[in-house]
C-alpha cells in the first residue's frame, strides 16, 4: 500500500482517521504542542475510535513520540490515550506498554465484547537502539536495522502471546507503517504532498468477522 506521507507529522492523522492526507491537511513541524497556533485535528473529522464508539466497548491508544501527543486531538473516541515522548522511547516503547497492559488486565479485555486499539511504535524511528563496536564506534545503519528487528520481535512475541491465549483468533490485526525513509526530502517543505511511499500492508481478520454489522 501507500504511506499517506513521508513523515509521522502528516501521515499519522490518516491513520487515525482513515482520511488521506489532502483532507486533513497536517503536518507543520514548525509549531510545538505549546504553541497557541498549533495545528490540531478538525472536530469535523472524526477519528476511528469516534466511528466505533458505539460499536465497542473500550477503546485504547499507546503511543511513543512527540507528533502523536493528544494535544493534537489524536485523543479523541479512545477512553485511554497514552503517550511517552521523553528519553528512550524504545525502551519501553508503544508496544512493551500495551503488551504489560493487556497481559496483567487480560481477563479485563476477554470480558469486553469488542475492543479497539491503536499502537504507534517507535520502530526503526531515532532514537533508535545504539550499536557500538569494541572500537566506540556507532554504526547508524546496524543501529537502524537493530531497533526495527527488536520492534518485530515484539511484535511476534504478542502475537504468539494471543495465540496462546486463545485470542488471536477473536481479533482483527492490522499491521503497516505510516512512513519510510523520507529521501532527504525538506519535513518543513514537502510533507504535506504525498510522496507515494510504499509501505507493507498485513491483515489478518477475525475468524467471526462480520465488517457489515460496522455499517
Amino acid at each position: 500500500t501507500f504511506s499517506p506521507s513521508s513523515l509521522t507529522g502528516s501521515s499519522l492523522p490518516s491513520l487515525v482517521t482513515a482520511k488521506p492526507m489532502l483532507s486533513h491537511l497536517m503536518g507543520d513541524y514548525k509549531k510545538w504542542f505549546y504553541s497557541p497556533f498549533l495545528e490540531c485535528l478538525s472536530e469535523d473529522m472524526k477519528t476511528i475510535a469516534e466511528e466505533l464508539k458505539s460499536k465497542t466497548s473500550y477503546s485504547s491508544a499507546y503511543t511513543s513520540f512527540s507528533k502523536t501527543m493528544p494535544f493534537y486531538g489524536y485523543y479523541r473516541g479512545f477512553d485511554y490515550y497514552y503517550n511517552r515522548c521523553s528519553g528512550n522511547n524504545y525502551s519501553p516503547s508503544a508496544q512493551d506498554i500495551f503488551s504489560n497492559e493487556y497481559f496483567e488486565n487480560i481477563e479485563f479485555f476477554k470480558s469486553l465484547d469488542s475492543y479497539y486499539t491503536f499502537i504507534h511504535d517507535i520502530g526503526g524511528h531515532p532514537p533508535v537502539i545504539p550499536q557500538v563496536d569494541n572500537y566506540s564506534n556507532y554504526h547508524e545503519k546496524e543501529s537502524y536495522l537493530k531497533s526495527v528487528d527488536n520492534s518485530l520481535i515484539k511484535l511476534r512475541n504478542l502475537i504468539s502471546n494471543m495465540e496462546f491465549d486463545n485470542d488471536l483468533d477473536n481479533i482483527n490485526l492490522i499491521i503497516t507503517g505510516d512512513h519510510t525513509d523520507s529521501y532527504g526530502f525538506d519535513k518543513n517543505k514537502f510533507n504535506l504532498f504525498p510522496e507515494r511511499i510504499s509501505v507493507p500492508l498485513f491483515y489478518k481478520p477475525a475468524i467471526n468477522n462480520n465488517v457489515f454489522e460496522l455499517n
